[in-house]
This record gives C-alpha cells, sequence and structure tokens, in this order.
C-alpha cells in the first residue's frame, strides 16, 4: 500500500532460482505466498493496467513496472492465456526506479531485447541485453561481461534480477494493480456510481478530475475522470501514446478494460451498459479537444467503439462534431458537419486523409500529415491528431459522457428503480434528471417528470425531427437521460409499468395516456420487440386542455400502427386526436386540432396538436392510486426480498401495505398482507366487477390495484405454498388454499388451465370451516375455465368457500349475499358481496 501510492495486489512468486511462477493453471486470487515459490497470473477478469517486479524486503525504493498494452502478447502470458515460447523482441511499456530515481523520467521505455515462456520465465536476452530491467529466467547467466549493477551470487545472476540488480534469497514478488502512478487518488464517494457524470452530478466530492471507482456491467473499476473539460463529467475508456498503437480493445480478445493511465497505452472501449452521447478526444494536459456528438444509435462507430466488431467500415459521421484549440470552439455554437468519412481497423479510428483533418485521426499506421494545421513529427500524421494538431509524444485520451441540457431534480436520499419509486418514496416534485438503479445493479441517469398526472414518469424515448423513428429492439439507458435530442429507446428489461405518457416536451394541456390492463402488442412493441401490424388498442385516455376524453377510465384506439421501420399512429385517415408518431406525414389533415408546420401533421401530434419543433417525450410509471399505506421505510432494502414472506421473517413487520420486492431481476411494488394466517401474502390480482376473470396467462406484470379490476399471476418460479382469496375491507372473512395439488398451482400460474380437486379452508368473520383444527381442510372439486374463472361447482358444491365465476349462481346455498349478481361471483366463505374487492395472493 506504499509503493507508488499503493493497490498493489500480489499474483505470484519466486523464491527459487529454477522457479517460474507464471502458470496456465488457474490459481484463486489471494492464494500466493509472500515468502515462497506461489504459482499465480495476472486476473483475466479484472482491469488491471500495471504489473510490479519487486523484492519482498529488500531494496524497497527499486523495482520494475510493466504498463499494460505495451506488447499484447505479454499481456496474455501475464494473464496466463499464452504461455509458448516467444522470440526475440522488442517491447515496451517499461520503467522503472532504482533507489527513487524513475528510468525514464518520463513516459515508458522500450526493452529491445526480450523474450519469454512458460518453461523459462521472463528476461532480457543475455547475451545483447542491457541486464538492468527483468532478468527472471531458469538458468543463470554466465556471461563474463553480464552488465548487473550488483549481485549477491553468481548464481542469481541472470534468475533474480530487477532493476540491475540480483540477489540469491530474496523472494521476488509479481504484484498487478489498476491504479497508474501519476495522478493523485481522490477520495471517492460511499457510494459506487456508474460513470464521471453521475460523480459530477450527485457525488459531495466527485468534481475534481482524478481517479474514482464506478461500478461497470457489475464490475467496480477505476477510471480516470475529466471534470473539467468542457464541463465535466467524461469517463476515460482508452489512452494513445504509441503512434502504432491500437486503443479500441475487442470483447473478444479478453482485453476489454477502462484506461486508468492518462500518459501510457491503455486500449479500452466503451461499456456495453454504459449510457453515452458524446465521445471526446483529448491531448492530456492540452486544449486541443475533438468532440464527437451520437445522432443515433448502433450506428457504424457506436458498435466499434463498444468492441463490438474489430473494424469499421467508411461511414459518414454527419453534423456532429465540434473542435476547441486555445480556448476557440469550432462551430461557435451547434455542430459540424464532418466532410470525409471515418472508418476503423485493428484498434485505430479516424476520418480520411482526404477529409478535414481537423476532426480525429488516430489510425495505427502513420501517413501524411500536411492538411494537418500542425504537426511535430511525421510519425504522428495520422496517427496521433486531435483537430488538426498531431503530437508525437503527448497522450491522447478517448472517454465518454451522457450530456443533457436537462436541469438536475431535487436531492434524494437512496437509489429507486426508476422514478416513479423516487416520487412515492421522496416525495419529490421537481422534474429533471435523477440516478436509478437499473436491473443489472448499475446506476444509470434518468430524466423524471415529477409534476404531469402526480408525476413519477421516467423517460424512455424521444423524437424531436418529424422523419426520426423512435423505436428500437434493444434497450439502450441512454435513452433514459436525452429529453433534448432525437434517441430511440424502449422502455428497459428491468423496468415494470403500468402507464404510458406520450408528451410534448414544452406542453403540459395536450397528451395522451395508455394504461394496460393486460399483456397487449403495444406492450410488446415499447418492450422493443420488433413488430409489423395495426389492431385496435384498449387502455387510451386523452387531455385537451382541462377536458379529459373519456371523462373516467379509458376506451380503445381502433386501428393502431405499430412498426418498427415507421412508428406508431391512428391510421391517418382515423380520428386524428390521439397519437400521431410516423415517419411521413398526414397529407389528409381532417381531424388535427391544430398544426404549426405540415411537415408535423401526423409525424409530431398529440391529441390533436402538432409541433414541429417540440421534442415529443414518451415515458413510463407504475401507478399505484393511494389505496393502501406506503411502507416506505423498507423501500431500501428492497433488493433484499422476493416476496411478502421474505420481508415478514427478515424484519418481523406486521404493518399490511405498499412494499417494494425484487423478483427476476425487477423491481416491484406490491400488497402485502402482513396478518392474515400468520401473514407474509404477496397480491397478484384483484377482482372487483363481478363479471371480470383476473387470472390472466399473458401479462408482464403483477396486479397493482387493490381497489379495482387487477389482473395478474403467481410469477412461475416462485416456490409457493399456498393460495389467499380475501376481500380487501372484511379482513376476518377469506379463503384459504392449502397448497398440495400440482394441478390448481398451475392455475394460479396461468400455466394451464383445468378442472382439479383442491384443499381449502375458510373463516367467516372470524369463524374457521372446517372446524377440526389448523390442519383441517375440505377438499373441492374446483371448476377452473380460462374465459370464466375459479368457483365451486354452482349445482353441486358447498357454495361455503369459493365462488369466483364470471356469472352468477341461481342457486342460494350461500350465508349471505347483498346482490343477485354477486352471487357465485363476488363470494368467499359463504359471503358474496357485489361491490367490496377480493384480493388474490400467495405465499
Amino acid at each position: 500500500m506504499v509503493t507508488e501510492g499503493g493497490g498493489w495486489e500480489l499474483a505470484a512468486t519466486k523464491k527459487s532460482l529454477s522457479f517460474n511462477p507464471l502458470r496456465s493453471l488457474r490459481t484463486k486470487r489471494g492464494s500466493a505466498n509472500l515468502t515462497a515459490d506461489s504459482v499465480g497470473s495476472m486476473p483475466s477478469d479484472f482491469p488491471w493496467t500495471q504489473v510490479m517486479f519487486r523484492f519482498a524486503s529488500a531494496k524497497p525504493g527499486t523495482y520494475v513496472v510493466y504498463n499494460r498494452g505495451g506488447d499484447p502478447a505479454l499481456d496474455a502470458y501475464l494473464q496466463g492465456v499464452s504461455l509458448g515460447s516467444t522470440g526475440i523482441e522488442p517491447v515496451g511499456g517499461f520503467y522503472k526506479v532504482d533507489n527513487g530515481v524513475r528510468t525514464p523520467a518520463k513516459g515508458a521505455y522500450t526493452v529491445e531485447g526480450f523474450h519469454y515462456s512458460e518453461s523459462s520465465g521472463l528476461a532480457e536476452v543475455f547475451s545483447t541485453g542491457t541486464n538492468q530491467w527483468l532478468d527472471l529466467w531458469r538458468n543463470k547467466n554466465g556471461a563474463s561481461d553480464a552488465r548487473y549493477i550488483s549481485s549477491d551470487d553468481a548464481e542469481a545472476r541472470g534468475r533474480k534480477c530487477v532493476a540491475g540488480y540480483c540477489l540469491l534469497n530474496e523472494p521476488v514478488l509479481y504484484m498487478f494493480r489498476e491504479a497508474p502512478s501519476n495522478t493523485v487518488q481522490q477520495s471517492w464517494p460511499r457510494r459506487h456510481w456508474s460513470s464521471c457524470k453521475q460523480l459530477l452530478n450527485y457525488a459531495p466530492g466527485g468534481k475534481v478530475d482524478g481517479l474514482y471507482a464506478i461500478e461497470v456491467d457489475g464490475d467496480i473499476r477505476t477510471v480516470y475522470c475529466d471534470q473539467t473539460t468542457e464541463g465535466g463529467g467524461w469517463t476515460v475508456f482508452a489512452t494513445k501514446t504509441t503512434p502504432t498503437f491500437n486503443f479500441i480493445s475487442q470483447l473478444s480478445s479478453g482485453n476489454q478494460i477502462m484506461a486508468s493511465s492518462t500518459v501510457s497505452n491503455s486500449a479500452g472501449s466503451i461499456p456495453a451498459h454504459a449510457q453515452f452521447n458524446q465521445i471526446m478526444f483529448k491531448f492530456f494536459g492540452r486544449s486541443e479537444t475533438a468532440v464527437y456528438t451520437r445522432t443515433s444509435r448502433d450506428s457504424t462507430a457506436d458498435v466499434y467503439l463498444r468492441g463490438r466488431t474489430p473494424t469499421m467500415a467508411a461511414a459518414s459521421a454527419g453534423q456532429s462534431w465540434y473542435r476547441v484549440v486555445d480556448g476557440t470552439r469550432t462551430p461557435v455554437t451547434g455542430l459540424s458537419t464532418a466532410a470525409g468519412t471515418f472508418s476503423g481497423a485493428d484498434g485505430g479510428f479516424g476520418e480520411a486523409v482526404s477529409g478535414d483533418y481537423r476532426w480525429v485521426n488516430m489510425q495505427s499506421t502513420p501517413g501524411a500529415a500536411t492538411r494537418a494545421v500542425s504537426s511535430d513529427d511525421t510519425d504522428a500524421g495520422n496517427t496521433k491528431c486531435v483537430a488538426g494538431v498531431c503530437l508525437l509524444n503527448e497522450p491522447i485520451i478517448v472517454a465518454y459522457r451522457d450530456d443533457t441540457t436537462a436541469p438536475l431534480g431535487d436531492p434524494v436520499d437512496e437509489l429507486w428503480p426508476s422514478c416513479s419509486e423516487i416520487k412515492l418514496a421522496e416525495g419529490v416534485s421537481k422534474s429533471g434528471m435523477y440516478p436509478i438503479l437499473t436491473g443489472t445493479g448499475s446506476i444509470a441517469n434518468a430524466y423524471c417528470d415529477m409534476e404531469l398526472e402526480d408525476g413519477g414518469w421516467t423517460l424512455f424515448a424521444t423524437k424531436v425531427s418529424p422523419s426520426f423513428v423512435f423505436t428500437s429492439a434493444t434497450s439502450d439507458l441512454s435513452s433514459l437521460a436525452t429529453p433534448h435530442q432525437d434517441t430511440a429507446g424502449s422502455i428497459p428489461d428491468h423496468a415494470m409499468f403500468t402507464e404510458v405518457l406520450f408528451r410534448f416536451a414544452g406542453l403540459d394541456t395536450h397528451y395522451a395516456v395508455y394504461r394496460r390492463s393486460a399483456l397487449t402488442n403495444l406492450d410488446q412493441f415499447l418492450y422493443g420487440k420488433e413488430m409489423n401490424l395495426y389492431n385496435d388498442i384498449a387502455g387510451f385516455y386523452r387531455m385537451e386542455g382541462s377536458t379529459r376524453t373519456p371523462a373516467t377510465g379509458t376506451t380503445t384506439s381502433p386501428n393502431f400502427h405499430m412498426y418498427t421501420a415507421n412508428g406508431i399512429s391512428e391510421s391517418h385517415g382515423g380520428s386524428d386526436l390521439w397519437i400521431n408518431m410516423w415517419n411521413g406525414a398526414d397529407s389528409s389533415n381532417t381531424g388535427y386540432t391544430s398544426t404549426d408546420d405540415a411537415a408535423a401533421t401526423g409525424t409530431k401530434c398529440l391529441a390533436g396538436v402538432c409541433r414541429l419543433d417540440d421534442p415529443i417525450l414518451m415515458m413510463y410509471r407504475t401507478f399505484v392510486p393511494q389505496q393502501a399505506p406506503l411502507i416506505v421505510s423498507l423501500w431500501p432494502r428492497y433488493r433484499e426480498y422476493s416476496s411478502c414472506l421474505d420481508i415478514l421473517k427478515s424484519t418481523g413487520t406486521r404493518a399490511d401495505g405498499v412494499y417494494l420486492i425484487h423478483r427476476n431481476a425487477v423491481a416491484t411494488q406490491v400488497y402485502c398482507d402482513m396478518h392474515t394466517e400468520g401473514g407474509g401474502w404477496t397480491h397478484f390480482a384483484t377482482k372487483v366487477t363481478t363479471s371480470f376473470v383476473p387470472i390472466r396467462n399473458q401479462l408482464a406484470m403483477p396486479g397493482l390495484s387493490v381497489i379495482s379490476d387487477s389482473p395478474g399471476h403467481v410469477p412461475s418460479n416462485t416456490a409457493f405454498t399456498q393460495g389467499l382469496f380475501r376481500f380487501y375491507n372484511v379482513p376476518t372473512t377469506y379463503a384459504v388454499y392449502g397448497g398440495g395439488s400440482p394441478a390448481f398451482d398451475n392455475v394460479l400460474t396461468a400455466t394451464s388451465i383445468s378442472s382439479t380437486p383442491a384443499a381449502f379452508y375458510a373463516s367467516r368473520y372470524g369463524a374457521r370451516y372446517p372446524r377440526l383444527g389448523p390442519s383441517s381442510q375440505a377438499i373441492l372439486d374446483i371448476a377452473v375455465t380460462a374465459g370464466d374463472g375459479i368457483s365451486e361447482s354452482h349445482s353441486s358444491g358447498t357454495d361455503a368457500y369459493i365462488g369466483l365465476w364470471d356469472s352468477a349462481d341461481t342457486t342460494n346455498g350461500y350465508v349471505f349475499s347483498d346482490n343477485p349478481t354477486a352471487r357465485g361471483t363476488k363470494c368467499l366463505a359463504g359471503v358474496c358481496l357485489r361491490d367490496e374487492p377480493i384480493l388474490f395472493m400467495y405465499r
């Protein structure tokens, strides 16, 4: 924890002269020994950037450091991936420290004659090498002219030598870390954010340039954050120092890391789940900067810079660049069109030589720089040029950020899975950017509307241009944070939603809301499924000023079009009063209330109003009417619980209400009954209307409302053993399915629907039936039909346990009924109540 700022982890140890600790044998990290021979390698699943070779206790100020990326073959050797013999070759990336003196004073050194193998170790070539770097071979160097600084025994020469010193009995430690030596470690926040932009926005100590720990794709990584250039928030993912260095790594190479060094070569790529809409190329410590703004997703540049493909065919970057040189921005505002194409291969990237030569030229092969503004060396031409300036010895850092013009929201105390939970748990009122916790455990920036219709809306896509198609088959978290530009997106896989809002960014009076009640084609389309069809979609209402249509409830939008290549829209021959977001204008123009431009007609219209320049925001939320208490004191621990029974066992709480749980990697609000029959019941559906059938076999959401019809089913992978059917406001009257019937289990999970015997007992106003004790249950023939519901037989049943059919029972064996339509449709324990909600629950 001392040398060069510390943070070094031991990987392997060499004590014996002929021992080579680097092996293909995989060993557990942390198993190396400080004083004895220990086999190991640098971990392939850890973003190490440096390896240090040093003696265990002697000469603490003397050691050799290798910077990852100096030689990809050596990288693989150190990781135990490829350990065959190698020829004698130059290997870069080294520096050494001798009693506190660094060589070279800056940057890295290339050892001209270097070789390594599994059987022998690694060393300079004895006959032609300097003997001043590393000699950790199995055979000694017997040359009389060996140029070591000192050796305490002839047997140690060539075998246990570091920085020119050879020590016979002193162990040599092979150590790694991910932190470079040139930066001062800043104090890290207690929470692992997922980008430097989030640190800048939300962490009190995150506004200074330096190293920080962030969580990327499930791993904690050390990255360098530029928090000052062009507003800051840049996460560095690659660094290029040498002209021929390939700075973009490929996923298939096993070499995908995040660059924490800003002065030595470090290959990397943009992580798969990173949010970004800008990429910066900048000479470290200088002003020359070029910024590329992402205007579409999954472009050839996106795929290449994410490391998904080894080449990028020549493609136009469009109107998406600006540059800064000596404080002067070009263009002064907005973005500029790059004249030439951009391409990449083997880890390089840049514009064509015939292009502007004013943006980025970072290919791996030098070329003429006659069209550059300036170049200090011919080798820098085409390889190390930013904003028209080519510099041989200055490092170029490459970084990304998720920039937005939206303001920050109110401060929050916890991380939540969506804007809905932020609104409910934190009681915030300001719309703006908030951090949310994704299904992978990483943190994402999200724009939240906390005001319209009581707020809690999370952005997932934005449409600005009339011809833009917002649909996307894959979820990109970047779309959560860009309310100001065209951004294709879909509702994230980790999101649970009950409503979708379509609204103009600058207009609060005209919008449309889709309220889902079952899994429809529109649900699947918004989740990212490719689709080319139209049909009637139920669940809409719209606002036109103060007028709501329909006045209550929802209605059906007929012939609703959902086409991946075109967008969503009513038929252009329809009412023109709902949603018209097609990629082509509507020439009929018959039903719209108003339009400010013909290009907007049919392409950017909500509730009859068409606006050309105002972004349309598509947002989702989980809306739970304030019908039951929110037990928000336990919400911060939601990732620990997958059911209400988990909460009960862990906390002992007895409060009925809405809790937050984490099931199938999805955060879900659920109503919990914590007192009936010992408590721990998880709600999944509600029946209020006599003809309503709650259990559906095509539903990607649980029932959430406890006072209105709400379909659902028990999650199929839930290890439940019982079912509870109870009146919401008459808690002492209920029926319990006691388990033991695989066929009825399948009914509750909507796996298969069929009639079957099942064991039940009931409570009528506190009196239990059967009366023979807690273990006693009645075996009932339960009729189950997909379109009808669950019930004892109307003709031959007892009418004493359960009657949840979709049509009334004309017989009258029930103890009490407040309305004839309730008999057989809303009955528990012989009691039938027409308007009282019935909760379907499991544990």
